[in-house]
């Protein structure tokens, strides 16, 4: 049987994308696109990116338009590049299938003059892969798309060895428990306006107060124009919160593997591939009611924690509840580790039916 041939265009080379195209390329024939040659916000140096084509400069967007064109099927995600619109009115054109991919977009920053034109333009769009739920329901509820356009695409995740998660999270009970150790905290998120720092470091400082900051241990990774602001805020705070800066792939597993509690705190997060790195680990996310991730498999108090987002004694509360129940971190991030993650696992399975 011919494989079919499938073109994916994406903004840039990274490493939950790679996990995708490895699932594609198990059953199609793959071309990939990248709208940049590398991300201004994200500075990943160890990972093996998969090649693809450049669409930066005009020549190699009318090479790479020629080529897509070709294809069986089309993914396209970060649509609103000069490039993909584009190639959208291309495919509408010559009437081929495709799909455009989104996480959920900020409603706020969209007026009602822009909200009318992807109206009419989605109209034309045969598919919409949505990274989740929460998603969908945006983009159901916002732009009447059909259900049956819809199709649940999420960024792709590793997960680990279920058993050495198991004996790894045992080991951290045991330690803290037994031994009345400090709980070790993971943040891991830039320091941008809108990831939350602020109610961080308003909830570390109410804990700080009430002598109990010090039942912790706080390490933070990230890099952003408001580092070396925050970075005060907390050494000022606390000399125990650790900020890390930018780390690579293998360290950021290491940490998440080592930590006991994960918080995600943006104030609106279109995802939050963290959260879902965390309780793939058996860890306990706590995150804010504005991380989509969080929203779509997050049951609060069953596998995780959601308070609001701008809220931080809700988030401060939560703190000092596990500090008096410690066991819980652990029995609720069993809870997440044992959750339903099967959307993580059908990219090809999506294309197929789409193809159909």
């Amino acid at each position: 049987m011919t494989r079919k041939q499938i073109s994916m265009v994406t903004s840039h080379p990274a490493p939950y994308m790679d996990i995708i195209f490895d699932q594609l390329l198990q059953e199609f024939n793959l071309d990939i696109f990248y709208n940049n040659q590398k991300s201004k916000d994200k500075s990943w140096k160890k990972q093996n990116y998969k090649k693809g084509y450049n669409v930066v400069k005009f020549t190699e967007s009318v090479y790479a338009l020629k080529k897509i064109l070709k294809s069986d099927f089309v993914i396209i995600g970060g649509w609103a590049y000069k490039f993909n619109i584009i190639l959208i009115f291309l495919l509408i054109i010559f009437r081929k299938k495709f799909a455009i991919t989104s996480d959920v977009p900020d409603i706020n920053r969209s007026s009602r003059i822009k909200r009318f034109i992807k109206m009419n333009i989605f109209r034309m769009i045969p598919y919409f892969f949505l990274t989740g739920r929460s998603c969908q329901e945006h983009y159901s509820n916002n732009y009447n798309i059909s259900e049956s356009k819809i199709k649940i695409f999420p960024y792709g995740i590793i997960f680990p060895n279920k058993k050495q998660i198991i004996d790894i999270n045992q080991k951290r009970k045991d330690y803290i428990l037994k031994k009345n150790k400090k709980i070790k905290i993971l943040i891991a998120n830039r320091f941008i306006d809108r990831k939350g720092y602020e109610i961080i470091s308003e909830a570390f400082t109410k804990l700080k107060t009430l002598n109990l900051l010090n039942e912790f241990e706080i390490n933070i990774i990230g890099n952003g124009k408001l580092y070396d602001k925050y970075k005060n805020i907390f050494y000022n705070i606390s000399e125990d919160i650790k900020l890390l800066g930018w780390v690579e792939i293998d360290e950021y597993e290491i940490l998440l593997n080592n930590c006991d509690i994960y918080i995600h705190a943006s104030l609106f997060e279109p995802y939050g591939i963290p959260v879902i790195d965390a309780m793939a680990r058996g860890k306990l996310v706590i995150a804010s009611s504005g991380v989509m991730s969080a929203i779509d498999l997050i049951e609060d108090g069953y596998n995780g924690f959601i308070y609001d987002s701008k809220n931080p004694n809700e988030l401060n509360k939560i703190l000092i509840n596990l500090l008096n129940d410690k066991d819980d971190i652990y029995s609720i991030g069993n809870n997440a580790l044992n959750g339903n993650f099967s959307d993580f696992d059908n990219y090809a399975r999506t294309v197929r039916e789409a193809l159909l």
